[in-house]
């Protein structure tokens, strides 16, 4: 299953005092099944022990809390933007160990007396069909999170569990988006895009004959001659990567309509895609959002315009970099 994820900040002050909102931290009752788990990070350098005992004996397994203190070594208080990288390096350090598959979704929620940091999403299946190939095919920014990706799919399109190693059209599903994850690298210029068709349908296990017969509905007056020769010869290699490409470009309008959904706005999944190359936990993720967003120097507007376009229509020429 998907399950959200959600770190929120409070001070040791605000946690005693508004006690009676914890529970608003989370979706559903505490009694019950919840499919959200909360990092709570409460700052200050006397925590009252009591209340932290009394939330984790409610939230034991949907809450961990983290204590970062306010103070430095000399007993000066940090100032505001000290304290804010030293619960960036809290949340990176814990994001890396404990949920490295995590993908940043925006969520606006606003509970008194505590700031929510961070969101997300993560799989919580220990094993998944396709994973560790698609793992392999995926941009570096993306290969922890293969699992979180082809549940997202599975979840959009209606695959069951059993379905998706064997499922043709599953597989050119994934293909469609592990290209685009590289096309962004191309957009963004923080890579190429080194999306290899032929290695993609290897380690999923394609099947040639169903390549064959979608390039075919697709493209009726080429007849793929490339598919008629051994398989790895040169000439066969190049009919399946041109068929690949083929399929993917007509299945993107669909699969990134389905995306847009999920992540509610194609500006939330281009927020998505950029902090996933160049993260900064130093604020909260709201703010990152907006000041990605909000950009407005002539600058910035130009290092962002492609990419922008590229989630925006789909696809942009310079993610043809190969």
């Amino acid at each position: 299953m998907l399950r959200e994820l959600a770190i929120y900040v409070t001070s040791e002050a605000s946690l005693v005092q508004c006690s009676n909102h914890v529970s608003k931290l989370f979706q559903k009752d505490p009694a019950k099944e919840s499919s959200e788990f909360v990092l709570l990070i409460v700052t200050g350098s006397l925590i009252n022990s009591a209340a932290l005992e009394a939330i984790n004996g409610d939230y034991g397994d949907q809450l961990r809390i983290i204590v970062v203190a306010d103070k430095n070594y000399d007993g000066t208080t940090f100032d505001y933007d000290d304290l804010n990288e030293e619960i960036g390096l809290t949340v990176m350090k814990w994001l890396s160990e404990e949920h490295p598959g995590a993908i940043p979704k925006f969520k606006d929620a606003i509970i008194p007396g505590f700031a929510l940091w961070w969101t997300g999403v993560e799989c919580t299946n220990d094993e998944l069909g396709l994973a560790e190939g698609f793992r392999r095919t995926l941009p570096d920014s993306h290969r922890e999170k293969a699992k979180t990706w082809l549940r997202i799919l599975q979840e959009d399109f209606g695959y069951d569990d059993s379905d998706i190693a064997s499922e043709c059209e599953f597989k050119l599903i994934v293909a469609t988006v592990c290209e685009w994850l590289h096309g962004f690298e191309a957009a963004t210029g923080n890579s190429y895009n080194h999306f290899a068709p032929s290695e993609f349908a290897e380690e999923l296990q394609l099947s040639d004959f169903y390549l064959g017969f979608v390039t075919g509905q697709y493209d009726p007056e080429n007849h793929f001659e490339g598919f008629l020769f051994d398989s790895g010869s040169e000439e066969f290699e190049d009919a399946r990567d041109s068929a690949i490409r083929l399929i993917t470009q007509h299945k993107r309008s669909e699969i990134l309509d389905s995306l847009y959904e999920f992540f509610d706005t194609d500006s939330d999944l281009f927020c998505t895609l950029y902090f996933s190359i160049w993260a900064n936990y130093s604020v909260s993720y709201g703010e990152f959002r907006d000041e990605l967003m909000g950009t407005s120097t002539y600058d910035e507007l130009a290092e962002l315009s492609v990419p922008w376009e590229f989630v925006s229509d789909g696809w942009h020429d310079k993610a043809d970099n190969f």
